[in-house]
């Protein structure tokens, strides 16, 4: 599921955390732009975006696209609890369906938290009997969708 976690030995400086800030706000500026916002030359930018690209502190750049523009306008949250043996396997499963926009193993015992993002309110349906309800491995599946996003995306 995942690779096993080791602590980094890359120390994160006050500028690269003002890189990593400015990044986050607009992840498509310029070298030079940027070079600007930090003091510091286009060349010295570009070598410590690399590197924290190189030691995976920035794992990659994307767009946060808004669900209702592109016509989904529903988004479900499941808190999913499997047999412990089975984990592993309905993580992969889950992993691997277009509508899952993220996956999480959570604290407890043997619990994954996912978001769907759905077109209409019968995709649930569809999805949750292709990926987990159909299972016998679950324990407890408890779906929750939202109303309103008032904050979305990683701060």
């Amino acid at each position: 599921m995942a690779e096993d976690f080791k602590i980094p030995s890359l120390k994160v400086d006050e500028i690269h955390k003002k890189i990593i800030s400015v990044l986050h706000e607009d992840a498509r500026i310029s070298y030079t732009d940027l070079a600007k916002k930090v003091e510091l030359s286009r060349v010295a930018v570009q070598m410590r975006i690399n590197h924290l690209v190189e030691n995976g502190v920035i794992e990659r750049f994307t767009a946060i696209i808004n669900p209702a523009k592109v016509g989904i306008h529903v988004s479900a949250f499941f808190n999913v609890e499997v047999e412990p043996k089975y984990l592993e396997s309905v993580a992969q499963q889950l992993e691997r369906e277009p509508a899952v926009t993220s996956l999480y193993h959570m604290t407890g015992p043997s619990k994954l938290q996912c978001t769907e993002s759905l077109l209409i309110i019968r995709r649930w349906n569809a999805f949750s009997m292709r990926s987990c309800m159909r299972s016998s491995v679950l324990s407890a599946l408890i779906a929750k969708f939202s109303l309103n996003a008032i904050k979305a995306g990683w701060a």
